[in-house]
């Protein structure tokens, strides 16, 4: 059966599943169906059609019954969560999809393709428009048989870039460190809050650099190595970790401490950059900041160590010259017996 999928899929697939709740979806993990691709990006022109599929696999012992929905989506937060309403009688980019509504029938272990098209009307406003294309398993109707709601909801995002009079703004609303800038040991979190004042999502990349104190550069992080968009008139909030490991909040005992310092050794004041690019031309974004790793558990272990080892040498060469002291006086003559 992974044969099977591995060649319909052609690749990884990641499946986004939402569920329905008070005209809302949200994030919610569903193994029984499978969606390639996980979203569709395009760019096209007012009056410009274009046609393509959804591959979907069925991965249970029973045939499901589908149907299918769109509806907007804005960010929910600045995680990058969409969120849905599919109450909205929107004029926008679902209405620009056909697709047929079912019921089509898909039966255990059995792939299939949904076509769809995208026409964009002649006086459709330049920049983003976003929407889910959903299926789900079961479909509860009005008296006069209109579709209302779709169960158990799971499909790909369609992300279109209209052309035209595009505005491609965004800037770095915070760079900073989860916790604070002060810390005893790595890892730590760094986080980049951009800010999109555009009219178009945009996908920020870069890199994320920190040099010591001597202005020698000791990492290196990838921004946006998973491709996220910031969506327009949002703020989407991206995370990087520095140093090996995970969890930099979360400390433990006193020698467990020593041992993660020990381990992701880091002392004194960093400077880290961040170096950003977005949009069709290469806009760029900086911001720099700070950061003192004092790790004190290692260094008081250390400073104890040191002193155990002072105070024996100490007392060990007193002990020694004591020793040579004694032992030359042993052997010397006494006053008495020099006497003639």
């Amino acid at each position: 059966m992974k044969r099977l999928v591995s060649r319909f899929l052609g690749g990884a697939a990641v499946t986004i599943a939402l569920v329905i709740g008070l005209g809302q979806i949200t994030a919610h993990p569903v193994s029984a169906l499978t969606f390639v691709p996980p979203s569709f990006d395009w760019t096209l022109a007012p009056g410009q059609s274009r046609q393509d599929v959804i591959k979907l696999y069925n991965d249970t012992s029973a045939p499901m019954t589908l149907y299918t929905v769109t509806a907007p989506f804005t960010a929910k937060d600045e995680s990058g969560t969409p969120s849905f309403d599919l109450t909205a009688k929107s004029t926008d980019l679902p209405s620009w999809i056909t697709i047929s509504a079912g019921p089509f029938t898909i039966n255990p272990n059995e792939k299939k393709e949904i076509p769809f098209a995208v026409t964009v009307p002649m006086d459709a406003e330049p920049g983003g428009h976003y929407a889910g294309i959903f299926v789900g398993s079961q479909s509860d109707a009005q008296p006069t048989g209109t579709q209302v709601s779709i169960r158990a909801l799971s499909g790909p995002l369609m992300i279109l870039r209209v052309t035209g009079k595009v505005t491609e703004a965004a800037s770095i609303l915070e760079f900073g460190v989860q916790g604070g800038t002060t810390m005893n040991r790595l890892p730590t979190t760094l986080f980049t809050r951009i800010h999109n004042t555009g009219n178009v999502h945009v996908r920020p990349t870069g890199t994320i650099s920190v040099s010591n104190m001597f202005g020698s550069k000791t990492a290196s992080m990838t921004f946006n190595d998973r491709g996220g968009a910031v969506l327009p008139q949002s703020i989407r909030r991206f995370e990087v970790t520095w140093g090996k490991g995970s969890d930099s909040a979360k400390k433990g005992s006193f020698f467990s401490e020593v041992r993660a310092e020990w381990r992701n050794f880091a002392i004194g004041t960093y400077t880290v950059r961040a170096a950003l690019q977005y949009g069709t031309t290469n806009q760029s974004m900086t911001a720099t900041m700070s950061i003192l790793v004092f790790p004190w558990h290692l260094l008081l272990v250390e400073f104890i160590l040191l002193l155990i080892i002072v105070v024996g040498l100490v007392f060990g060469i007193r002990g020694y010259n004591a020793a040579i002291i004694r032992g030359a006086q042993s052997g010397r003559p006494t006053s008495s017996g020099n006497r003639r």
